[in-house]
């Protein structure tokens, strides 16, 4: 089952943990059962349309996953998606 590591920063919406065990063959079925699961944290990631935030970004092997392919892109069942959310500051 494909791993998502969350940062600290969203931690308090999964109960503190940082690696949740999700279904899916692709990063959107991953992300439909993120919302399921995890409503609280799902409104933090999306707009009011359902999708991501342009400040959300995942990972997959090292490399961002381009925002045009996201939602098809093909899991393993050993892959770990990294979250990680944009800073911005000055």
């Amino acid at each position: 089952m494909p791993t998502l590591k969350i940062p600290q920063t969203f931690q308090y919406y999964t109960s503190g943990q940082s690696l949740l065990l999700l279904d899916g063959s692709t990063v959107g079925e991953l992300l439909t059962n993120l919302a399921k699961q995890y409503p609280e944290l799902w409104q933090h990631l999306v707009n009011r349309k359902g999708k991501l935030h342009f400040f959300v970004h995942l990972f997959l092997c090292g490399e961002e996953i381009p925002r045009d392919s996201i939602m098809q892109t093909k899991l393993n069942a050993e892959d770990v998606v990294i979250l990680v959310p944009g800073i911005a500051g000055g």
